[in-house]
């Protein structure tokens, strides 16, 4: 019944706003072509916001004709009216709304100190920061840039772009980008682009920066003021590259066309890299970048969970920076099939390996992690091979990680080790002498949990259809070459 009353009472209130019957204020919203007057009620917006407390106060209020009038020309008209909306009503939906404009709803509800739509806002863009970053992340990121309530979101975003740049420099528009975006973008060790792929978008991003109209593929028509130029916008940006990431090769084709712009120093010192010495870098020797991982289920905060559980880490502690490890797509079920045959083809051999698996309606991964060779014990027509090993286990963890990882293990049982690995041409990947989870074709089959028993709270026993799976092929990664410093190489 009481809610039946509150619902009743907003949709009055809301009839209320649309057709402004008995309205004492005029807000008058925008600018230019995009200017429009609302008509509102001063004592509905006075007892919902200590904003409008103070702004419709005897101290501050303007009347014309007995109508108070307000003028708020940085606010559209249709971001007011979704806020208006909401102070009469006290309701929220987000449905309809473009990111740009959900965000431009955030900032100026910040700025009205109007916190009902700030918290509940906020925490939706933080959600679904992935996908609000797909049509237009140039426009999104510029808007959430300088706006501290924007702060939380902007990092997820940032994060995202790291992981995914292509979506950002893919397009025309990343040429428009905020200078500080792109610094502290390239500032960023976790940015999975080729180093070179960064200079050429750099220099690319320079020129649009200035007058120059020359075509970048044929420099012979520059002029030195050309150069100079160019050389004045990307100056702050040549101590964020990570020069020793370049190939010589690429050096040459693509580096050495613009050494007018670079430190004069700064070339001499490469080649020397090159030819084995081991130059003083008059610039800061930063590590190197990632490259891109190849997933479509996990990304770096599940890697870093990972390589924290095969060394006995404490999972909590996530650091997608260094992960000491490099991953390597072995086989994806969607892209290779859901068939046996195919896994132990791609699989088989390979040393190392960990498995993720997508279920349909839900937001976990399971998967497991086998420290060995997955290769039969005895003669493959023996049927099940089992691998002793200590080191094995089950997983899950959440899927979206934007509210931080829920994780979950599974490690061997001390006196079932000797059935940790399961291994049977008949099947996928399989774990335990349950078998505690085995795949096979598109199902995931568990029977008991007998050699991983703490898997029970996230392994369901029984036949479950899988939506997908990835098998990664992993290696100790070489920390400290500043070369080869890689992670998942596709």
């Amino acid at each position: 019944m009481e809610n039946e009353c509150l619902s009743q009472l907003s949709y009055d209130f809301g009839k209320l706003f649309e057709n402004g019957e008995n309205y004492d204020t005029i807000i008058q919203t925008g600018n230019g072509n995009n200017r429009k007057e609302i008509k509102v009620h001063s004592l509905i917006l006075y007892a919902r916001s200590s904003y409008f407390r103070t702004a419709l106060s005897k101290n501050w209020v303007n009347r014309e004709g007995g109508i108070i009038k307000f003028k708020k020309p940085n606010i559209s008209p249709k971001i007011f009216n979704y806020i208006l909306k909401y102070l009469y009503t006290g309701k929220l939906d987000f449905n309809g709304y473009k990111p740009i404009d959900l965000i431009l709803i955030l900032v100026a509800a910040d700025e009205m100190n109007i916190t009902g739509i700030v918290k509940y806002l906020l925490q939706y863009l933080v959600d679904n920061h992935q996908n609000i970053l797909q049509n237009d992340p140039v426009n999104i990121l510029q808007n959430i840039l300088h706006h501290e309530v924007c702060s939380q979101l902007r990092e997820y975003c940032l994060d995202y772009i790291c992981e995914r740049p292509n979506l950002l420099f893919n397009s025309e528009k990343y040429l428009s980008l905020d200078k500080s975006l792109l610094l502290a973008l390239l500032d960023r060790k976790d940015l999975f682009m080729d180093e070179i792929e960064v200079w050429n978008y750099l220099i690319k991003w320079s020129i649009a920066q200035t007058s120059i109209i020359h075509n970048i593929e044929n420099l012979t028509n520059w002029t030195s003021d050309d150069f100079n130029l160019l050389k004045e916008v990307i100056s702050e940006f040549i101590p964020l590259i990570r020069w020793l990431s370049i190939s010589s090769t690429e050096f040459i084709q693509y580096v050495i066309p613009f050494k007018k712009i670079l430190p004069e120093n700064l070339i001499e010192e490469i080649t020397c890299y090159y030819n084995n010495s081991k130059p003083k870098l008059s610039l800061p020797n930063l590590p190197a970048r990632k490259e891109p991982l190849d997933s479509i289920l996990i990304n770096q905060k599940h890697l870093s969970i990972i390589s924290n559980w095969i060394d006995d880490k404490v999972s909590e502690d996530i650091d997608c920076i260094m992960i000491p490890y490099t991953f390597k797509l072995l086989f994806r079920a969607t892209r290779d099939g859901f068939n046996n045959e195919k896994f132990h083809e791609l699989c088989d051999n390979k040393g190392a390996i960990f498995v993720v698996i997508s279920l349909p309606n839900s937001s976990n991964l399971i998967g497991g992690y086998n420290p060995l060779d997955w290769k039969p014990k005895f003669d493959k027509r023996h049927g099940n091979n089992w691998w002793k090993t200590s080191k094995s286990f089950l997983f899950s963890f959440t899927k979206n990680t934007s509210k931080g990882v829920i994780s979950r293990i599974s490690r061997v049982n001390s006196l079932k080790s000797d059935k940790a690995i399961l291994y049977n041409e008949q099947f996928g990947p399989g774990f335990g002498g349950g078998p505690d989870l085995v795949l096979s074709n598109n199902q995931l089959y568990c029977k008991s949990h007998s050699t991983y028993p703490d898997s029970q709270s996230f392994i369901s026993a029984g036949l479950t259809k899988m939506e997908n799976y990835e098998i990664d092929e992993m290696d100790p990664s070489d920390l400290f070459s500043y070369r080869d410093f890689t992670i998942n190489k596709a």
